[in-house]
């Protein structure tokens, strides 16, 4: 390496380290963000093990630490307009998923109400002008309502412009009549079935080839189960969650009249009547639709965290490997350490 390259490394490193740094001070770990100061004690040891991959992030070489900060970037920046709403057309699932996001398979069968989305995605427009990136319509299992073409064609008719996704185990899609493949197609509907390891993909991709259906996997690979525990004591850093979180800012919910901010605030009650827990949801997690004068209200929020942050545990995320079944025990959505508590 030229000492022009070494140089020009430096200064790299210099620039960056304005923006992300991770360093010792005493006894703890201190992250820097955007300029917000985050302190890990020693005596955390799953937050410190993650924050050492962020130190290898740092440490390895411009690529990776610029990756790092551009997902900080995006998580504080105020958006210039909205990436994605969702909108559940079901809370429950044919399918029986460890730790499923959305508790689908700990529910009752729940509809949700074509007049009331109606409702709620006319206001969404009316604030928006339409400029909304991406609609996807999701649950639970989506294909489980009776009128799952109506929610194609209004989704259309109020945002001609903005990508419509179809979010599917893809379990009953070869099980569907020609009416609902032919509203994909004349609706502009993207299919983006997530690929479990169980489905025959075969069938549904010549489906889809033969109606002229744009299919795209979610994620793009198989599926494999996540473990995103909670603490039940939401006495988590709300901060460094938002900051850590990979869906902060991407997984905004419209339904029944409020807009949330995340996932889990809109669909919590499942899980605490399920368990018999009390996980709460503060009028700070979501806005009420039918109060909000200007988009800029909406945006302005997304790029923040959340009173509901303090409940997840980031630091205790990990990937399982392959896909798993549920056994619809609360040791699939909390710590082992808090179980013996609860």
């Amino acid at each position: 390496m030229t000492d022009r390259q070494t140089d020009r490394q430096t200064d790299r490193h210099s620039l960056l380290s304005k923006f992300f740094l991770v360093r010792r001070e005493g006894v703890s770990t201190v992250i820097r963000v955007l300029g917000l100061k985050i302190k890990i004690p020693s005596k955390n040891k799953q937050a410190q093990a993650r924050v050492m991959e962020l130190k290898r992030y740092q440490d390895s070489g411009y690529g990776k630490m610029y990756n790092a900060i551009n997902d900080a970037v995006r998580r504080w920046s105020t958006p210039a307009r909205l990436y994605v709403v969702n909108i559940m057309l079901t809370e429950h699932c044919n399918f029986n998923c460890f730790a499923c996001g959305n508790f689908s398979q700990l529910v009752e069968p729940e509809y949700a109400d074509i007049d009331v989305v109606t409702r709620d995605l006319t206001k969404l427009a009316e604030l928006t002008g339409g400029a909304v990136d991406y609609i996807q319509l999701t649950g639970g299992e989506p294909l489980l309502h009776p009128n799952v073409i109506s929610f194609f064609e209004i989704s259309r008719k109020l945002f001609p412009d903005s990508r419509i996704r179809f979010i599917t185990n893809g379990i009953l899609l070869p099980k569907q009549g020609v009416e609902f493949w032919e509203a994909v197609k004349k609706y502009k509907v993207t299919l983006a079935p997530t690929r479990y390891p169980e489905i025959d993909w075969d069938k549904v991709e010549s489906y889809a080839a033969q109606f002229g259906v744009e299919l795209q996997y979610l994620d793009g690979v198989e599926r494999e189960s996540l473990y995103r525990p909670f603490d039940t004591r939401g006495v988590q850093n709300e901060t460094m969650n938002f900051s850590m979180c990979p869906s902060a800012g991407q997984c905004q919910i419209l339904k029944d009249g409020r807009f949330y901010l995340c996932i889990f605030p809109a669909v919590i009650r499942h899980f605490n009547k399920h368990f018999n827990q009390s996980l709460e949801v503060s009028k700070f997690d979501y806005i009420e639709l039918d109060k909000v004068q200007s988009v800029q209200e909406i945006l302005s929020l997304v790029a923040r965290p959340l009173p509901f942050c303090r409940y997840c545990n980031i630091w205790g995320h990990k990937r399982m490997g392959t896909h798993l079944l549920s056994n619809r025990d609360i040791s699939e959505y909390v710590m082992p350490e808090q179980i013996k508590d609860i």
